[in-house]
């Protein structure tokens, strides 16, 4: 009797959940990517990606939006990741535009400033790019005492996000409640359930991200409780929320990578994969010191076959050395699961799509200290080096678990752009130490060229450059969105925002190289 009960009980709710239930269509309709394996397809071909991020778009005029996705489609990118939120407190910017106010627990979305996501979501598909939308960040550091504080929408870490609902709807004043508390987790789902309900249809999205680069700790601290895998729940929630609302969309994981070797898994090495048909073999620190050998026998054997005998030798004495004060120092925040993250959990969850990974060595450990050799040339081969580790771990990973692999976001700073450097976590210039190593323009071609190279000898499905950098913006004054026509804040001398980050001539170069190489691979679609 009262298992009826409980069945009658049930049924009453099905009309309403019925109701709710968007009608999409399937998954393997034409223009939607879909995950096949360990690669990405779109329509019956495979599709791999060389991406940028521009975050900024809906803060831009129509034209501006329109000459921004031209020419990053000029150099044959095919993805953009942007972002899909923007929080703001008590009272809207006084220019600019925004999508959720929130005074306290009273939260109104504004419909205006959604129709400039609108506007990046339709130019995109005009020029042919799709989309990875970001639905929170897990930065968003306090302004106040800045001499000059940057306006709202220039910063990638001045729109909002987890510490928004922290601080509006709890009192605990830890960042991890964004994960736990329920009443955030309700006012989170409820704009998720605006935006992606509003895209369920578009063909120019690739991807839906919960969140950027989430960690147990922001500007918020972390409780006492934060652990891996209260991450990797919450984002398995989140992605099958999205999947309940979705299913023409991929779901990637967001997170920047960061191992917890050893940590205790909620999916990693629960079951046999359905796909690899075995357990996933999780990393282990012999693993990775493996990989940290085999990169740098190849480093030193590339600058064996790049230098004359007379010099190779001496070079190749001081790279040794300088891998060795590198790799004798540490395994890192990168895998001893101090960020409170644990890819290999997150993308093992079921409704995660794809793994994805971050690299910015001038911000991160990811293990090995910092470049303190003495010679640039080292330097470059060194950072080169560096980041093919995490590039090949996650490689491995992505195989093990039997999902795509995505680069989801990646810089190094250079001395021309040293100036405008803004760390995520912070919101003023950084003054590095005396001596600290950053490349030229040329140099951080080069080591973009080779860990793209990288990339695709590792077979990643796709990669973004941390961020686009545009030019001649605001010059246009027929828009139809006089507003920002008239005042545009995040632009300066007609540029978009730079926060050390913003793509130099060199590292357009390279990710244009990359796609021309991807081309082959993707068939008709390249």
């Amino acid at each position: 009797m009262k298992f009826m009960k409980k069945i009658a009980a049930a049924l009453a709710f099905l009309p309403a959940i019925l109701a709710s239930t968007p009608d999409v269509k399937r998954n393997a309709e034409p223009g939607f990517v879909i995950r096949d394996g360990q690669e990405f397809s779109l329509d019956g071909k495979p599709f791999f990606f060389t991406a940028t991020n521009a975050y900024w778009l809906h803060q831009l005029s129509d034209d501006d939006i329109d000459a921004t996705f031209a020419s990053i489609a000029a150099l044959g990118l095919k993805v953009v990741t942007t972002w899909a939120f923007d929080d703001v407190v008590d009272e809207p910017p006084p220019y600019g535009t925004f999508f959720q106010l929130f005074k306290g627990d009273q939260i109104t979305i504004n419909e205006a400033g959604l129709q400039r996501l609108d506007a990046v979501v339709n130019s995109a598909e005009k020029h042919g790019i799709k989309l990875i939308m970001s639905l929170s960040n897990n930065w968003f550091p306090s302004t106040k005492g800045d001499k000059d504080p940057k306006p709202h929408g220039f910063l990638s870490n001045s729109y909002g996000g987890a510490d928004v609902y922290v601080e509006q709807l709890c009192t605990s004043g830890f960042h991890d409640d964004f994960y736990t508390d329920p009443k955030v987790l309700d006012a989170f789902k409820n704009w998720v359930r605006t935006v992606v309900t509003r895209y369920v249809d578009s063909k120019a999205i690739f991807s839906w991200q919960p969140i950027n680069d989430p960690r147990c700790f922001s500007t918020l601290p972390a409780s006492p409780h934060c652990n891996s895998q209260t991450i990797t729940k919450w984002t398995a929630e989140i992605a099958a929320f999205i999947k309940s609302l979705d299913c023409n969309h991929l779901v990637g994981s967001g997170d920047g990578g960061y191992y917890c070797v050893g940590c205790p898994k909620l999916y990693a090495s629960n079951a046999t994969n359905p796909i690899t048909k075995r357990a996933p073999a999780l990393l282990t620190m012999d693993d990775v010191h493996t990989s940290r050998a085999e990169v740098r026998a190849k480093a030193l054997a590339r600058i064996t076959e790049m230098t004359s005998k007379r010099g190779g030798a001496s070079l190749r004495a001081g790279l040794e050395l300088a891998f060795k004060r590198q790799d004798d120092s540490g395994n890192g925040g990168g895998y001893d699961g101090s960020q409170g993250v644990d890819s290999e959990d997150i993308a093992s969850s079921g409704d995660v799509d794809y793994s994805s990974y971050q690299y910015f060595p001038d911000q991160n450990s990811y293990g090995g200290g910092g470049y303190d050799n003495r010679r640039r040339w080292e330097h470059v081969q060194a950072a080169i080096a560096h980041g093919n580790v995490w590039i090949d771990q996650h490689a491995k990973t992505g195989a093990a678990i039997g999902k795509p692999t995505v680069f989801t976001g990646f810089g190094i700073v250079t001395q021309e752009n040293l100036p405008f450097f803004i760390p995520f976590n912070s919101t003023e210039p950084f003054c590095p130490p005396e001596g600290t190593y950053f490349p030229t323009n040329d140099e951080q071609g080069e080591i973009y060229n080779a860990w793209l190279a990288e990339t695709r000898c590792k077979n990643n499905g796709g990669v973004v450059q941390y961020q686009w950098s545009q030019s001649c913006l605001g010059e246009n004054k027929g828009s139809s969105w006089t507003r920002q026509d008239t005042y545009t804040p995040i632009l300066i001398g007609g540029n978009s925002p730079n926060d050390g980050y913003a793509a130099t001539p060199q590292a357009q170069s390279a990710l244009q190289n990359n796609a021309v190489s991807q081309v082959g691979s993707n068939g008709a679609t390249g």
